[in-house]
């Protein structure tokens, strides 16, 4: 009987520490959980930034996109522009060396207007010299 006793005494002692040590494994799952649950969290948390961050970029990038197709129109515009008034340069040059030309021979006419002018007065002071001088 002391025998039975003392293995009693033995297993009420076992299951005083299977007792402790379940509790004990209890809090550690306990305490596993949590961390899985803040763990969890954070993974929601950054989640949520991320898709913060992705619907601010997909916005940035069409404005972005808005903007640099608006200053590509400006400068389809400022090339169009740029050729009108290579188109006008040039016109006006041609007009110019037309006007220029024009201009040079009207001076060249009018200079041998002059001498004309010159040789008829030349002539006519000859006519008129030499038909006082004949009778």
């Amino acid at each position: 009987m002391d025998e039975f006793l003392t293995h009693l005494h033995y297993l009420n002692q076992l299951f005083d520490k299977v007792e402790i040590q379940t509790s004990l494994d209890d809090i550690e799952l306990i305490g596993l959980l949590i961390e899985i649950s803040v763990f969890c969290l954070r993974i929601i948390h950054l989640g949520r930034q991320l898709k913060y961050s992705q619907e601010y970029l997909v916005t940035e990038i069409h404005r972005l996109k808005n903007e640099f197709d608006n200053q590509t129109n400006r400068i389809q515009q400022a090339n169009e522009l740029r050729k009108i008034d290579q188109k006008t340069l040039l016109n006006f040059q041609r007009k110019f060396q037309d006007l220029t030309e024009i201009f040079s021979n009207l001076k060249k006419k009018e200079i041998n207007t002059w001498h004309l002018i010159q040789v008829i007065q030349n002539l006519v002071r000859l006519v008129f010299s030499h038909s006082f001088i004949l009778p």
